[in-house]
């Protein structure tokens, strides 16, 4: 029968063509799209690389604030015991008067000190805590397409920083 005969040649032709036309599409989106996605990734990656040492920067700004302030501290500690011991045995009823004032003076210095040091401490630790909740807040939205919970992301960075 010449109808089944030509069948074969028909199909063998469809196929052939289909073959093509499937290579052609296969590489196309393996050469265009496929680098595309690709170099988005890397680009975010940067980013979050990027923002991840901004953070570390922050907080070793923070960390030699807070050691600068208890080098200051200890010394103005020291320098505020040298003084009293002078002032003992230049003359004891001067010095009485003496130490309470200058220890009052250095007193509130170093809480002024300990409090600025604190606020910087903090405001550091706001900044790092922003910037990771920026970064993780991203990085879940772009994997998920869905923004990410406020509270559970909040709770994964503190548990991360602390």
């Amino acid at each position: 029968m010449p109808q089944l005969a030509q069948i074969a040649a028909t199909y063998a032709s469809q196929a052939f063509w289909l073959l093509i036309v499937f290579g052609i599409i296969y590489f196309v989106i393996a050469r265009g799209a496929v680098t595309r996605v690709g170099s988005t990734i890397d680009a975010r990656a940067a980013k979050i690389a990027a923002d991840l040492a901004a953070a570390r920067q922050a907080r070793d700004t923070a960390a030699d604030a807070e050691r600068d302030a208890d080098a200051k501290s200890a010394k103005a500690r020291a320098e505020a015991v040298k003084l009293v011991s002078a002032s003992k045995s230049a003359a004891a009823a001067d010095a009485a008067a003496r130490v309470k004032a200058v220890d009052d003076e250095l007193t509130a210095k170093i809480d002024a000190a300990s409090a600025a040091l604190g606020a910087a401490a903090d405001a550091a630790m706001g900044e790092v805590r922003g910037a990771a909740l920026s970064a993780a807040g991203d990085i879940v939205e772009r994997l998920t397409g869905k923004a990410a919970d406020a509270k559970l992301l909040g709770a994964a960075v503190d548990s991360a920083i602390r």
